[in-house]
């Protein structure tokens, strides 16, 4: 099974030899060239069969017409499940289940409740990855996980800071942030992911596996930590996070069925300083958030991406998150469908967002960003 973990965490064509390596880069070319053979097809054919081309045309707009009308109606529908699921009283819902009081249209028949685990059992692990956030973006962050509600001596935070980002820098926020918030969590852990270790691609990824593995090293393992009850949520450092959010996430995992091969996704929204950040950032982050929303009621292709979290359990299992690609959000959901051959789905919640706001100055930033969905082709 390890060299099949191995393998789903292939980066890139060189990662691999022989026939592999031609077929995966192949498959990575595929998406650009087929954008690329479209227009100069097109164009080349405007000039020598112009009325195929205007056909082409008129059916690619009728296309977009229709597909705009059915997107419509899927933003609708998020929309209102979105507003309605906000009103829940999520706290009074986990209490209801400790309580012994079970709604069997929402709890399933083989779901953990069942089998005696509560919400005061379950514990939450918070990765926040950051790269030269501001120490006001990552109080506000780490302020959201304070204010949710959520019982913050079940908490444990990582901040893995990039060292590569200076580590005089890095060490300064790190102490800032410390003697703020030191206190207020279950665990509180900083580390400092190093600059050029072999085989890694400078990222998020990277980032972020480095913080599992320190938190495994030094609090789960040494304090014999229920890993079946341990929750891993991973957010970017700019994120915050709705009240009850937690108590959402714990209800969710606690009443669905097989809940171990499963990751939980909320609606990522992109509007907490939106009206500070420029124009073609609003209308990008709209485009997004639209999107997403979109992406929610298609549950039969919805996967992980930005804010989302699993079970250490399963996280554990196929090795934490892969440290060759920029970013693990979405290619984490692929590599667990493929490592249980099948058996993984994505599980939702309407009620509250993680609210990522414009990207500020520092972050993570993906110089191809517009190729990490397409990127997803040659790994499956």
């Amino acid at each position: 099974m390890d060299q099949a973990i191995d393998y789903l965490k292939i980066g890139k064509a060189t990662d691999l030899i022989g026939r592999d390596r031609k077929i995966y880069r192949i498959l990575e070319i595929f998406p650009g060239f087929l954008s690329i053979a479209t227009l100069v097809v097109l164009t080349v054919l405007s000039y020598f069969k112009p009325v195929i081309v205007a056909y082409f045309i008129i059916a690619f707009d009728v296309y977009w017409l229709l597909l705009v009308i059915y997107m419509a109606i899927f933003l609708i529908t998020s929309y209102r499940r979105l507003k309605q699921g906000m009103k829940t009283d999520w706290p009074e819902k986990c209490a209801a289940l400790t309580r012994g009081e079970l709604d069997p249209r929402e709890v399933a028949a083989d779901s953990l409740v069942r089998k005696g685990v509560k919400p005061d059992d379950i514990w939450q692990l918070i990765v926040l990855p950051t790269y030269q956030e501001s120490v006001i973006i990552l109080s506000e962050c780490l302020q959201s996980l304070l204010d949710d509600g959520f019982r913050t001596d079940q908490m444990i935070v990582v901040l893995t800071f990039e060292a590569r980002a200076g580590l005089v820098e890095a060490e300064a926020r790190a102490t800032a942030i410390k003697e703020k918030f030191n206190n207020k969590f279950g665990r509180f852990l900083i580390t400092f992911h190093p600059d050029g270790p072999v085989g890694e691609l400078k990222g998020k990824g990277a980032n972020q596996a480095w913080g599992a593995q320190k938190v495994k090293e030094e609090i789960i393992e040494p304090e014999n930590f229920d890993e079946s009850k341990l929750l891993v949520s991973v957010f970017d450092g700019d994120t915050v996070v709705k009240p009850g959010y937690f108590f959402a996430l714990t209800y969710t995992f606690l009443t669905v069925t097989d809940p171990y091969h499963a990751s939980y996704q909320p609606v990522p929204v992109y509007h907490n300083n939106i009206w500070k950040a420029p124009f073609f950032s609003r209308v990008a982050a709209t485009s997004n958030t639209f999107w997403q929303m979109i992406m929610q009621v298609r549950e039969e292709s919805l996967v992980t991406y930005s804010s989302h979290s699993m079970t250490w359990q399963a996280l554990k299992e196929i090795g934490f998150w892969g440290t060759k690609n920029v970013s693990e959000d979405s290619r984490i959901f692929w590599h667990c469908l493929m490592y249980y051959n099948g058996h993984y789905r994505v599980e939702l919640w309407m009620s509250l967002a993680a609210r990522t706001r414009g990207r500020p100055p520092g972050a993570y930033i993906n110089s191809n960003a517009a190729g990490l969905g397409a990127g997803k082709i040659s790994l499956i």
